[in-house]
């Protein structure tokens, strides 16, 4: 992926972040958000053209960040206490 595209996705991971720590979780972090999109929406690779990756981005919810990072919890069975840890932002 060409550096323009790198640096735009980050932008709009940010924006996304902003707003879900604006009106929902604001303990959420950058490598949440964009850990749920790369493996969840984009798992078969990021889309081709700038305006999808801006609707994949935007359609994000904090639902689908806290059941991506349940679900990573359940595969790679870490600790509960390191689930809350990672949800209170310590």
């Amino acid at each position: 992926m060409d550096r323009n595209i790198d640096e735009t996705i980050a932008f709009l991971l940010q924006l996304k972040l902003e707003s879900l720590q604006r009106n929902h979780l604001a303990t959420l972090t950058y490598e949440q958000v964009s850990k749920t999109i790369y493996n969840t929406k984009w798992q078969d690779g990021v889309p081709a053209h700038l305006n999808r990756i801006a609707q994949d981005i935007n359609e994000i919810t904090v639902e689908d960040v806290v059941n991506y990072l349940t679900k990573e919890n359940i595969t790679t069975r870490k600790p509960l206490e390191q689930l809350v840890s990672e949800f209170e932002g310590e």
